[in-house]
């Protein structure tokens, strides 16, 4: 008997009030399911709902219709067990690294948040697991763009949430270091078996990521078709980009997403 899934999405739509009166449906009927400790990304064009999907199963935005489930247990708002990490940083400015990763676990409940020494031993582990070892006491203005990154993804991790959303984490870093920082996500997930939902508009990023790729369709956003990237779970050194298995799936993926944003284009010019 197969195992219940990590994250349910039923029949899930999001419509919001415009100004006219009228709704604007940017999500329609969308039904996924993400497995226990599973890395996907979903990928789509710009405007499709990828950011509100996100925001659905984070629980900071609310479904006009459908629903999520995290273990079976529908969701109702934000809770502990979902971390969320945006492009932006969102790090606090007067907070060293060590501080940063230490303001998630004092956000739980008093009964279960641990005391000040445990926090701090805590902080030091996450930021050694993301390779910042050295810099805890650094503040966000002392540290390079892909450092502050490494930071939130940390601050997350702390709390050890059962699933971790991710919207577009490395879109704002330059090549070289957003390439150093998805071999970096993929040996902590290998490391930590956190359920990952990661965002993207990538298409090289998300078949270098993801097991498998859910492709959006142009608004109203639609789950399109999910492909199953099986490159093993080897090491990928950057000689996997090279190889025929992976630029098969970059031509796989990049054939859905075309279409779409031939659509998208196409509604653009005729409005």
């Amino acid at each position: 008997m197969p195992s219940p899934p990590k994250i349910r999405v039923e029949g899930l739509g999001k419509t919001f009030q415009v100004r006219d009166g009228e709704g604007f449906t940017a999500l329609d009927d969308i039904s996924i399911d993400v497995a226990a400790g599973e890395f996907l990304v979903v990928v789509g064009p710009s405007g499709c709902g990828k950011s509100t999907l996100l925001d659905l199963i984070s629980g900071l935005s609310k479904p006009s219709g459908g629903r999520v489930l995290v273990d079976g247990v529908p969701v109702t708002g934000p809770a502990l067990d979902r971390a969320v990490v945006f492009q932006q940083y969102a790090l606090l400015p007067w907070r060293t690294a060590q501080r940063n990763v230490e303001f998630a676990l004092e956000a739980r409940s008093r009964l279960d948040r641990p005391g000040r020494k445990a926090r701090a031993e805590r902080a030091r582990e996450h930021l050694a697991l993301v390779g910042l070892t050295g810099f805890e006491d650094r503040y966000p203005h002392e540290l390079s763009g892909g450092m502050r990154q490494r930071v939130a993804i940390a601050r997350a991790l702390a709390a050890d949430p059962k699933v971790l959303l991710m919207d577009e984490p490395f879109a704002a870093l330059d090549a070289q270091t957003r390439d150093g920082l998805q071999e970096e996500l993929r040996r902590i997930w290998q490391a930590t078996g956190t359920t990952i939902v990661f965002i993207t508009h990538s298409i090289d990023e998300a078949v270098y990521l993801g097991q498998r790729v859910a492709i959006m369709t142009s608004r109203p956003g639609r789950i399109k078709q999910v492909v199953e990237v099986r490159l093993g779970e080897r090491d990928r050194d950057e000689d996997v980009r090279s190889s025929s298995e992976f630029a098969a799936y970059r031509h796989e993926v990049w054939s859905l997403l075309r279409d779409e944003v031939t659509v998208t284009r196409e509604v653009v010019s005729v409005g």
